[in-house]
């Protein structure tokens, strides 16, 4: 998403109009949608870089505060549902 919104407001910087509906469905699609790039830290394990245990931490408690909302937004949609 982060490149899909820096292409996007890319030919702003040169004058080129971009539709403001694009410009606000891209923007909330980066801030709904997970940043998933935090969690690749394979180029840091190839090149032996030291990963710190505060960024692991802070990434983990990203992406374990994420899959709470993402359930209690499903728990909260389907709780008067019924299925057959």
């Amino acid at each position: 998403i982060r490149e899909i919104k820096a292409l996007v407001e890319a030919p702003q910087a040169v004058g080129i109009q971009v539709s403001p509906f694009i410009l606000k469905v891209v923007n909330a699609a980066y801030y709904l949608f997970p940043n998933v790039s935090l969690f690749d830290i394979k180029t840091q394990a190839a090149h032996g870089i030291h990963v710190s245990a505060s960024y692991l931490f802070w990434v983990i408690a990203y992406g374990i505060g994420y899959i709470i909302i993402t359930i209690l937004l499903a728990g909260f949609l389907f709780r008067r549902r019924e299925f057959p």
